[in-house]
């Protein structure tokens, strides 16, 4: 079952979730600053 799951559905999640992060720790930093 496993095998039929397409191998760049994790890759393709990955620049979302570093986008996602970058995001947060941008918010973290302009609220660390006010």
């Amino acid at each position: 079952m496993q095998n039929s799951r397409p191998i760049a559905s994790p890759t393709k999640y990955q620049p979302v979730a570093a986008q996602d992060n970058h995001t947060i720790w941008h918010r973290a930093v302009i609220m660390g600053l006010i």
